[in-house]
């Protein structure tokens, strides 16, 4: 098995993990041994441009002015985030599995106000649709935290529904496998469609085409279909379908 076929998930961000520490590279975590214990620790880039601004240095491995490295180890608490157990391998079909993950009940108990995550103008498409679903919902977004926890994201398991929750109202773009989590645990699920624009010089031979992130639904009945809209994100809103 080749180490660039590894991943780990730290603080929510993907790294390709390396045992090749001669060639520092973003995006990517590289293994150490240090007194007996291993370590994943990614390549965090400059070590000046963080001394200029004063952030505090996370665990993992800065690059010097003159071109070694300083390495930043993590602390008794934030080991768990750093260690070898948390490596996936891309090549086992299991990690990409869409489905096996939600097998846990959401909890109905919870007490909680009803979530409709704030729609900014620069959000991206997939990140619009998700927060569109979650706003149509009118759910309590903390019933679903177990569903969360369970949720095989690299994250501790205690911190992993707080992670999304802040991530569905802060951030403005979210990638394909960040959205298929989230249909996951709020059962939901999505259909990306590809046609020509009426004035294609070049139409598709055959097209249009489609893709489902889970089982094959109903597209066929415009009148079933809401476009993402500003009333959606309305509290006050019934949100009844136009006929």
């Amino acid at each position: 098995m080749k180490l660039d076929k590894r991943v780990i998930v730290i603080e929510e961000k993907l790294y390709r993990v390396s045992e090749d520490i001669t060639k520092l590279k973003k995006a990517q975590a590289y293994v150490f041994e240090i007194i007996g214990e291993e370590f994943i620790l990614p390549y965090r880039g400059k070590l000046l441009k963080y001394l200029k601004t004063n952030d505090t240095l996370k665990p993992g491995i800065y690059e010097t002015k003159k071109g070694s490295t300083h390495i930043v180890l993590p602390k008794k608490k934030e080991k768990v985030l750093y260690q070898l157990d948390n490596i996936k391998d891309l090549s086992n079909k299991k990690i990409l599995d869409k489905t096996e993950y939600i097998k846990t009940d959401i909890d109905l108990t919870v007490n909680g106000e009803i979530m409709i995550p704030p729609r900014h103008a620069d959000d991206d498409i997939p990140n619009t649709m998700l927060k569109a679903g979650i706003a149509s919902k009118r759910i309590n977004f903390d019933s679903y935290g177990p569903r969360y926890a369970a949720l095989d994201i690299g994250s501790d398991q205690s911190s992993r529904k707080t992670n999304a929750k802040k991530a569905i109202l802060n951030n403005t773009t979210l990638t394909a496998t960040k959205l298929i989590q989230n249909c996951n645990a709020l059962d939901l699920q999505f259909a990306i469609v590809l046609a020509d624009k009426p004035d294609a010089i070049h139409p598709m031979i055959y097209g249009p085409l489609v893709m489902y992130s889970h089982e094959p639904f109903n597209l066929s009945s415009a009148t079933n279909l809401l476009e993402v809209q500003s009333k959606i994100f309305d509290p006050a809103a019934k949100l009844k379908k136009e006929k």
